[in-house]
């Protein structure tokens, strides 16, 4: 729902969602299930003849997102995740001439899920001709991870149990044990690796 009218915007959204599927290379089942609920509040305001222009707003997110299957066991994440977003970002558009338009504006991100946030930009729009425009900037931003990115844990297949291979390939191996440092392994690129 959003309500707008010339110098301000409200919308806010409510969501929910549930699914299951399979993971395909794994073929474990993964239930999820979310909602979301996320607020936006954008402004703009007209100074000096319309020659500066200042866009304005703030926004919250909260969300939920849990893998848990119908007996309670989690199928995709440790934990369900529960995580908050708020946001805080102006901008100031300035013409300075009828060839030549200044930008400024900053952001402010912060969230449980990653650090506290800084995206400054500037630019320069440079009018050649009517229809065309050359503009010069600078942009600092950040991508927010997904929560697959942050806290994907799903096996990558389904568990095998090898203790009869290591059973037959005992004599062979003269009491060795098998696991991952029976395999030399070189860490070129990586020194700190620990294996």
């Amino acid at each position: 729902a959003s309500v707008r009218n010339s110098v301000l915007l409200v919308s806010a959204e409510l969501d929910h969602r549930t699914g299951d599927q399979t993971a395909l290379q794994a073929g474990v089942p993964l239930y999820t299930s979310s909602t979301l609920f996320r607020t936006l509040a954008q402004g703009n305001r007209y100074y000096h003849d319309a020659r500066v222009r200042v866009v304005f707003g703030a926004s919250f997110q909260r969300e939920r997102v849990d893998s848990a299957d119908p007996q309670g066991h989690q199928t995709l994440f440790l934990d369900a995740i529960a995580a908050n977003h708020g946001a805080a970002f102006g901008q100031v558009d300035y013409v300075v001439n009828s060839t030549l338009k200044v930008v400024g504006g900053l952001r402010w991100d912060a969230a449980t899920i990653h650090p506290t946030q800084w995206s400054p930009r500037v630019a320069a729009v440079i009018r050649l001709a009517r229809d065309h425009s050359l503009r010069v900037g600078y942009n600092q931003g950040f991508q927010v991870g997904t929560y697959t990115d942050l806290y994907v844990h799903v096996p990558a297949s389904p568990p095998l149990d090898l203790s009869a291979l290591e059973d037959a390939l005992a004599p062979l191996l003269g009491g060795q044990q098998l696991g991952f440092n029976f395999v030399p392994v070189y860490a070129i690129g990586n020194p700190g690796l620990d294996v």
